[in-house]
């Protein structure tokens, strides 16, 4: 299975770009994808704002798409980046409420 993570930037000065965010979240779980991250200790951590994080049977070019037919849903520019994780350390995220 692949693990992508998946940074959307609204960019701001289009109208209403901050509160969209709250609108492309729920877009890009609608689409599969989460804010929440597993750590190798078990435990699940909330991905900052704009961040997202997808497991499955899918390849980069798959994923780009989906996010960017999902974003476009909610603004007209935006900017990506997609990374397929092969391994993946943070520090400093919050734990998930979920």
């Amino acid at each position: 299975m692949a693990r992508f993570i998946v940074r959307i930037e609204l960019i701001q000065g289009l109208p209403n770009a901050n509160s969209n965010y709250d609108k492309l979240n729920e877009e890009m779980v609608n689409a599969g994808f989460s804010q929440i991250v597993p750590a190798t200790t078990g435990n699940h951590h909330q991905l900052p704002t704009g961040n997202y994080y997808i497991i499955g049977d899918f390849n980069i070019e798959k994923i780009t798409n989906d996010v960017k037919l999902t974003a476009s849903k909610v603004s007209t520019g935006f900017t990506t980046l997609i990374s397929e994780v092969i391994d993946m350390r943070f520090n400093g995220l919050d734990l998930s409420k979920n």
